[in-house]
């Protein structure tokens, strides 16, 4: 038996388990067979009037105990396969997510949004549906299908033989047919996730429209939305509509027929046989539906893991098999370019080298690659060119999760989780005390805030903070950070959500939190970084000079000009 996707990655035991639990449910589908075989056995003795009572009570008996065994296989069956099922759909979410997060942006980005959402909530739920119900269960109406065949076959061969021969020239019809079904159940899957994609969009963007009242564009283009999802459903709906009409029509006409041949082929006195074997045919259309059903159900799940695989055959970061151990981090780039489409280079020929314990800034105009930079060395992105080392070893030498242990990252487009205000600082550090959450949110001037909110630090923030003003949510990030005490500190324009009054306060934390880091400074407040112990200043991709304020402010016309317009902007008053 082949193995179901959620199955086939458990253990050896476990495999055989399920396998086990679909025997049992198979077994069950031959017991049902049985019950259908004896109950009507009994009703063609006892009408024929040549059975003794003892008789029909025994065929009744073993109708009653047949059940019973019925009842404990179904149970085995649901013992076994159910939690393996769900424990492979946990374990395949963990897989997908673990991919997910180690996937370079480019990829990410590459993905689409409504896609991952769809395959992650309904691909997800129909493949535990056919792996733990439909699948076995087809198996089993097979099984019941073929013992009232044979018990057809036994009271009237011929219409056995008619009845199987429709069949089969059915089912070569409709296997001419499944590519209609894929194509439909595609459709269905398409519309779904387009239709998702812009629900998110619109959900999120909600405050722009209220906020300019354009209304009635909104609406039209959420219209549009709905109509591309019915749109999907249409298509998917004209393609296995007619597939599922033939199946079930195909169905009762080999029923149909055989019980004809039945009729017209049996004399008289094959009565009460000709009554049996008909009612064993019509018995078959109830498996014989089922099995309709669970091949629809079926071919969802096949929909949904090539969905699963879509997003499984993206690669992920190269990495090694080195933990980055904690201590003193020593960076440099040498000669590293990149580009985000190939062609027009983001970064070119970077190179610098961080000593540990020093602060380096980064500083530019808008798109001269700063977050860039910081995004390779986050391995958000694969460089193209040249070699980033992290205490003399490549990056790629790591292994992802060690060496993101190692960096603390404050960017300015804050993201919190929907969890707690304490989970949400404990990301980079799950173990820490309460009174460890406390003292960096204290040092992140949020404590106060925190505390103001309904249940404190176990106060559920929404999708991305959005209960948290910009301001609170960039102090809870900051927090995050300080709680990490990783050796890398990088701060992307990490006050640039705060009031002059508290971001005072956090640069007092960010030195205390820079104490013995390395940290990289992204920011266009250069007041921030005059005392960096050296600051790149990039333009167009590339270094292009590099050394302290003073020295750039003697040796570098445009980081000179950069100065003068800051200062011109904080002189500016409206």
């Amino acid at each position: 038996m082949t193995l179901p996707m959620l199955i086939a990655p458990l253990s050896t035991q476990a495999q055989r388990r399920f396998s086990r639990g679909v025997r049992w449910k198979i077994f069950d589908g031959i017991l049902a067979g049985s019950v259908m075989l004896v109950a009507f056995g009994s009703v063609i003795w006892a009408a024929s009037g040549t059975a003794p009572d003892w008789l029909i009570a025994a065929l009744i008996t073993v109708t009653i105990a047949l059940m019973a065994l019925r009842y404990a296989a179904g149970a085995m069956a649901i013992r076994a396969t159910y939690p393996l099922t769900f424990e492979g759909g946990t374990a395949l979410r963990h897989r997908l997510l673990r991919r997910l997060v180690r996937l370079p942006l480019g990829a990410f980005y590459k993905l689409h949004p409504g896609k991952v959402a769809h395959t992650l909530s309904e691909d997800l739920m129909w493949l535990e549906n056919n792996t733990s119900y439909f699948g076995p269960m087809a198996r089993a109406e097979v099984a019941t299908l073929a013992i009232l065949l044979t018990g057809t076959a036994v009271l009237h061969w011929p219409a056995a033989v008619v009845t199987v021969f429709v069949w089969c020239a059915g089912l070569l019809v409709l296997r001419k047919l499944a590519r209609n079904l894929a194509t439909g159940f595609r459709f269905r899957s398409d519309g779904i996730a387009e239709a998702a994609r812009h629900f998110m969009e619109y959900a999120e963007g909600i405050q722009v429209v209220r906020a300019f009242g354009d209304t009635e564009a909104a609406r039209r283009d959420y219209s549009k939305w709905i109509e591309i999802m019915r749109e999907g459903f249409r298509k998917g709906i004209a393609r296995n509509t007619p597939v599922a009409i033939l199946a079930q029509g195909l169905s009762m006409a080999a029923v149909g027929l055989g019980a004809l041949v039945t009729i017209f082929t049996l004399p008289e006195s094959g009565a009460l046989r000709a009554l049996g074997a008909i009612g064993l045919l019509t018995a078959t259309l109830i498996p014989a539906r089922a099995i309709i059903i669970s091949g629809m159900i079926r071919q969802l799940a096949i929909t949904a893991e090539q969905n699963v695989n879509e997003i499984e055959a993206l690669e992920t970061v190269q990495e090694g098999d080195v933990e980055a151990l904690p201590g003193p981090a020593h960076i440099t780039f040498q000669g590293v370019s990149f580009s985000y489409d190939g062609e027009r280079a983001a970064l070119s020929d970077i190179s610098f080298e961080t000593p540990p314990g020093t602060v380096t800034a980064i500083v530019g105009r808008s798109g001269s690659g700063k977050t860039t930079l910081a995004s390779l060395l986050l391995r958000f992105w694969e460089r193209d060119a040249g070699k980033i080392t992290y205490n003399t070893r490549d990056i790629r030498d790591y292994t992802v999760r060690s060496l993101a242990n190692r960096f603390a990252p404050v960017f300015q487009e804050t993201m919190l989780l929907r969890d707690t205000v304490s989970a949400n600082i404990r990301i980079g550090r799950p173990d820490a005390t309460e009174d460890e959450v406390v003292a960096a949110a204290k040092a992140a001037q949020v404590h106060d805030t925190i505390m103001a909110l309904p249940m404190g630090y176990d106060t559920k923030v929404g999708p991305g903070g959005q209960t948290l003003s910009g301001g609170e949510r960039q102090r809870v990030t900051i927090a995050r950070a300080i709680l990490k005490d990783a050796d890398v500190v990088i701060l992307d324009e990490a006050t640039s959500a705060l009031d002059p009054e508290n971001e005072r306060e956090i640069q007092l934390a960010f030195e205390a939190l820079a104490k013995d880091k390395t940290v990289f400074v992204i920011a266009h407040r250069l007041s921030t970084i005059v005392d960096a112990d050296q600051i790149l200043l990039l333009d167009e991709g590339r270094i292009v000079a590099k050394g302290t304020h003073a020295q750039l402010m003697s040796d570098a016309p445009l980081y000179r000009a950069l100065w003068d317009n800051y200062q011109a902007i904080t002189e500016w008053t409206l």
